[in-house]
């Protein structure tokens, strides 16, 4: 999928490049050298280029179902973080940690990691509030978004065992 991103990028920026291009070859011949209508024409260009950046990034977030990275240490990518936000799933994990604080002592990360899995999946009535409403504002299912509180319950978690291990130094 990143490899789609990346070309999809290529592309558009190739395309934007020999639009301006185009452009500035058909004013070239029309317009003569006085300095004012030069700042004017770049600045439509530039206006232009940033209108077809932003129309083609919120096509390519639309097109991505994922909210995390495809690494192999799970992390919220920039979609999974503005659902975090939306989600307010940072409070709502610092919430459900307490409760699975004793749970995680002496796991490793990736055993914290299965146990929310475990612990989210189990417990769809504690999801937050929003997420059937978010998941539509993505246009995904439900089901990838539950992935956004997994990894911020995890975070916390880790978070909480790693500031537990300094205050023990």
């Amino acid at each position: 999928m990143p490899e789609l991103v990346t070309t999809i990028s290529a592309i558009t920026g190739a395309l934007a490049a020999l639009a301006v291009l185009a452009k500035l070859f058909h004013w070239a011949g029309k317009v003569d050298t006085d300095r004012e209508s030069f700042k004017a024409f770049m600045g439509e260009v530039r206006k232009d280029i940033r209108a077809l950046q932003n129309t083609v990034s919120t096509i390519l977030l639309r097109l991505s179902p994922e909210f995390v990275h495809g690494a192999s240490r799970v992390r919220l990518n920039d979609r999974g973080e503005t659902a975090a936000k939306i989600l307010n799933a940072r409070v709502w994990a610092n919430e459900h940690a307490r409760g699975l604080e004793a749970e995680c002592a002496g796991l490793k990360e990736y055993q914290i990691y299965e146990l929310c899995q475990d612990y989210v999946m189990a417990n769809r009535g504690r999801w937050p509030e929003n997420m059937a409403e978010c998941a539509y504002e993505f246009g995904s299912p439900v089901e990838p978004l539950a992935e956004v509180p997994i990894v911020v319950l995890r975070d916390e978690l880790l978070r909480r065992q790693q500031q537990v291990r300094s205050e023990g130094l």
